[in-house]
């Protein structure tokens, strides 16, 4: 019997054998490298190590597929949820925006109107301050009214006795009121018709000063029905020569019963400090001698 040798230090293998190993090849449709080993053991160690590389081959190869397929899905569905991220995000800022801008917008305005209420209160406080800055203006205006109006009451009722009753006419010895312009109010015995009432001012020749220049001008007599009668009826106007005689009457107008007289001084004759009266008489008769 032939034996074939691939290596002198292993043990040879028949025919017998290697055609049954060969066979064996054949039956299971694979191409196996030629076996060129005689040793039996060798042989089925070399096949068994065959079959083993290619069954990692391909369990690898099947674990890479799966693993890439994994990727892919990975992948994709990476990439869904950053498009949904993404469209969240965008959504969101969409929404939030108007939403921030309202409120911004509400958020000035309620700025606004707090400026706007903040300026109302404070005009209205200086408008406070102002009126009762001037509350305290009238009050004192007040005060100072009734004062003078009780002191010209009492300077009329003065000048009214003073110049109805005395008979005595020197210089100074008369009413006097500052100023070209003052008015007086005589009250008489009891109600009548006047007919004339007589002004009475110094001469020029005994005045200190050498002129009568405080003597009334222009002047006007109302009648007045009683004490509540604040208009009066106009009797007439005069006006007093101061270059002519001292005592001068005038004729008055209207048929009326008064029970008060009022004597309104409009001018002098060019004192700018005062204008004096001497003496005033309200006529019920007409007296002889009338200036008209």
């Amino acid at each position: 019997m032939k034996s074939r040798y691939r290596d002198r230090n292993q043990t040879p293998v028949s025919e017998g054998q290697v055609g049954s190993t060969r066979s064996l090849h054949e039956k299971s449709g694979r191409k196996q490298r030629p076996i060129t080993t005689t040793d039996q053991g060798q042989l089925i160690s070399n096949h068994m190590s065959t079959f083993h590389i290619f069954g990692i081959r391909d369990i690898l190869a099947h674990i890479t597929a799966i693993m890439k397929k994994l990727i892919k899905v990975m992948i994709g569905t990476s990439v869904v949820l950053m498009l949904l991220l993404f469209g969240y995000w965008i959504m969101s800022s969409n929404l939030m925006m108007p939403f921030n801008f309202q409120r911004e917008l509400e958020t000035e305005k309620n700025s606004e109107e707090l400026t706007f209420l903040l300026g109302e209160i404070q005009l209205l406080l200086q408008q406070l301050v102002k009126l009762k800055e001037d509350i305290a203006t009238v009050e004192n205006n007040i005060k100072d009214f009734v004062i003078q109006t009780i002191e010209i009451k009492m300077q009329n009722a003065q000048a009214a006795e003073m110049i109805s009753k005395q008979p005595d006419v020197y210089p100074g010895n008369c009413w006097a009121f500052p100023g070209s312009q003052g008015e007086t109010v005589i009250q008489l015995v009891a109600t009548i018709k006047p007919k004339a009432v007589t002004i009475q001012h110094i001469p020029k020749a005994i005045s200190p000063t050498g002129h009568i220049r405080s003597a009334p001008r222009e002047f006007a007599i109302y009648g007045l029905k009683d004490q509540y009668d604040f208009e009066g009826t106009l009797l007439g106007r005069f006006t007093y020569d101061a270059y002519g005689d001292p005592i001068q009457t005038f004729h008055l107008k209207g048929e009326g019963s008064f029970g008060y007289i009022q004597l309104k001084v409009l001018s002098n004759w060019g004192n700018k400090e005062y204008t004096s009266l001497y003496r005033v008489r309200v006529h019920k008769e007409m007296p002889n001698s009338i200036i008209t």
